[in-house]
C-alpha cells in the first residue's frame, strides 16, 4: 500500500516542475531538504527509495520514508546584516582573517576567490553555478542560494 501511495505522489508531482526543493520526511519526523535545479528521477525498488538529481544520487530505506513533497521553500534563512553582508555577487565578512570554505549541499568543496583587507573578508560568488551553497567562515556557517 505504501508503495502504491508513493507511486501516485510521484506521478502527480511530475506533471509540472516549478519547484526548487524536495523535502523528505522520515518516520521519526526528521526531514531532509534537497535543493533542485531540475526535476529529479525518483523510484522505489528493492525496498529502497532512490532520488537521482543532476548533482547526486541518494538512497533511503523505504520503510523509513513517511512522505516526500516538492516545494518552493529553500530552507535558507536571511543573512543577518550584523554578521555578513551580501552585496551583488559578493559575501562580505566582518573578519579580515577569516578562513573561508565553500561547499555544495552534497558536501563537495568548491573554490571561490577570496580577498582579505580593510578589516573584512570578501568572498566572490561570480564563479559559482546557480544553486545552494554552504559557506563556512569565521567559525560560522551560512547557506546561500545563487540564482
Amino acid at each position: 500500500m505504501r508503495f502504491f501511495i508513493l507511486s501516485i505522489l510521484i506521478f502527480l508531482s511530475t506533471g509540472s516542475f516549478a519547484q526548487s526543493s524536495l523535502v523528505i520526511t522520515f518516520n521519526d519526523n526528521t526531514t531532509q531538504t534537497i535543493a533542485l535545479t531540475t526535476l529529479p528521477d525518483i523510484w522505489m525498488k528493492d525496498d529502497k527509495m532512490t532520488v537521482k538529481t543532476s548533482e547526486t544520487t541518494l538512497e533511503y530505506p523505504l520503510y523509513t520514508v513517511k512522505t516526500f513533497t516538492f516545494g518552493n521553500a529553500s530552507g535558507i534563512k536571511a543573512v543577518k546584516a550584523a554578521e555578513y553582508q551580501l552585496t551583488g555577487d559578493a559575501l562580505i565578512l566582518p573578519d579580515e582573517s577569516a578562513a573561508v570554505r565553500v561547499y555544495t549541499l552534497d558536501g563537495k568543496a568548491v573554490s571561490c576567490p577570496v580577498a582579505h583587507g580593510n578589516g573584512q573578508t570578501v568572498v566572490s560568488l561570480t564563479s559559482l553555478q546557480p544553486g545552494a551553497y554552504i559557506i563556512k567562515a569565521g567559525g560560522r556557517s551560512v547557506k546561500i542560494l545563487k540564482n
